[in-house]
């Protein structure tokens, strides 16, 4: 009887955690991203939600433009940083306000494609 009440409680737990999982929108990502400043300085000594959201806002922005570099949807300078990236796709979410509910990951590919188009 116990194996059966952990296995139905294991089961509930599982259901419940991966009810909640959801593809990251814009506005999330945008929150993330807010705190991105454009003088590349180190924020190293600053280890708080700011700078966690920061980092993850350009390693997020980062995958995603390493898969639309190799698949030369995007074509950025050589030796561009990954907060560069990073600040275009924060600068097309501010202009761009009403695509917040969509998908991150469809927003980061159209704020790169129109900050580093192919030629």
């Amino acid at each position: 009887m116990e194996r059966i009440k952990n296995g139905f409680a294991a089961l509930v737990l599982g259901a419940t955690v991966s009810g909640n999982c959801h593809a990251l929108t814009g506005d999330h990502l945008y929150r993330r991203c807010a705190n991105l400043d454009d003088s590349m300085e180190d924020h190293a000594a600053k280890c708080n939600q700011l700078l966690v959201d920061a980092v993850m806002c350009r390693w997020y922005v980062l995958g995603i433009a390493d898969a639309l570099i190799e698949a030369e949807k995007v074509c950025p300078p050589n030796r561009i940083l990954d907060q560069q990236l990073a600040i275009a796709t924060k600068e097309y979410l501010s202009v761009h306000p009403e695509y917040l509910s969509m998908d991150a990951a469809e927003l980061v590919e159209d704020a790169l494609i129109k900050a580093y188009p192919c030629k």
